[in-house]
């Protein structure tokens, strides 16, 4: 089973190499151990762009007005075929 969460996967694999490691052989090892290091470096860069979107996202007028709308509309489908299909199903007139 794979976790939920980019620090809880890294971790279970990270649990899993170091449990395993007896099983696997230097190169194996070695190539395991980089993909976790890229893993880390692509963790650092998703929390750098996170960080970018939300303080755009709390001082763009824009996104502030989206964010201020109740779930029920902030969760309207945005791509053009699925507000189609919500529209076509979901209006009364």
């Amino acid at each position: 089973m794979i976790p939920k969460g980019v620090a809880k996967f890294r971790q279970a694999v990270v649990e899993k190499l170091e449990a395993e490691q007896d099983k696997l052989t230097p190169l194996s090892q070695e190539m395991f151990w980089k993909l976790v290091e890229e893993f880390g470096a692509l963790e650092k860069q998703l929390a750098y762009y996170q960080e970018k979107l939300e303080a755009r996202a709390t001082t763009h007028p824009e996104c502030q007005r989206l964010t201020s709308l109740p779930p029920t509309i902030s969760r309207i489908p945005l791509n053009i075929k699925r507000l189609a299909h919500f529209t076509r199903y979901d209006v009364v007139m």
